[in-house]
């Protein structure tokens, strides 16, 4: 057994410094059995945070594989779960240790996953408080007439469904600006829809000089 540095002999003691007693010699033997005796347990000791070795408390262990179930309704990114279950065993997590800290980072998720959604719901209550207070746009409990065919107008010229389901999702159909952009766009559509291009001319079918087919077509002038 190698002797630590607090119970070797001084290099170049006087051997004269050295206890001869009965006394002495007893309470040298009484200290080297005590080192002696807490060595041993040292060694005794199980080695701690090793896959399946008790921890240094006795009580815990580093299980070969970590076990997760996912609460309901959430589903974990394989990756990240593999990079939490190893650092989760170099840092020599027992499966309960485990549990705790998967659990929390569910907790980091979902409370972010819900601050963003508070805040997209703000944020849309926010842009439909500047569509009312248009009065260009809002009227009673609802856009106005004119307004919804307009919109209407440009749903209908570029893919009703499409951007209906683009709204929904994103929110984008209750931005003031939006709605606007759509009721002008939908407005000028309407008006150029409405054009009166007047009556048809009379058709001449008597002669076929250029005059003649230029009326048929053009009208006089």
């Amino acid at each position: 057994m190698s002797e630590t540095l607090a119970t070797a002999p001084a290099a170049d003691a006087p051997a004269d410094t050295a206890p001869t007693t009965d006394a002495g010699n007893q309470a040298a033997g009484t200290d080297a059995a005590a080192t002696n005796g807490e060595t041993t347990a040292q060694a005794g000791e199980p080695a701690s945070n090793e896959a399946g070795q008790k921890d240094a408390d006795g009580k815990s262990e580093v299980p070969a594989e970590y076990t997760f179930t996912a609460p309901e309704g959430f589903s974990p990114n394989e990756e990240t779960l593999g990079e939490l279950k190893t650092a989760a065993k170099e840092y020599g997590l027992s499966q309960e240790g485990f549990e705790k800290f998967a659990a929390l980072g569910i907790k980091a998720v979902q409370d972010a996953a819900g601050a963003q959604a508070a805040a997209y719901a703000a944020k849309n209550e926010e842009w439909v408080g500047a569509v009312k207070a248009d009065q260009s746009l809002w009227s009673g409990d609802g856009l106005k007439q004119d307004v919804k065919q307009n919109i209407s107008a440009v749903l209908d010229k570029f893919g009703r469904d499409d951007l209906t389901a683009a709204f929904n999702e994103t929110g984008a159909g209750n931005h003031p600006a939006v709605i606007r952009l759509f009721n002008q766009i939908g407005a000028d559509l309407r008006r150029v829809d409405a054009i009166d291009l007047g009556k048809p001319a009379i058709e001449k079918r008597t002669g076929n000089g250029f005059d003649d087919i230029a009326t048929r077509f053009y009208g006089r002038k």
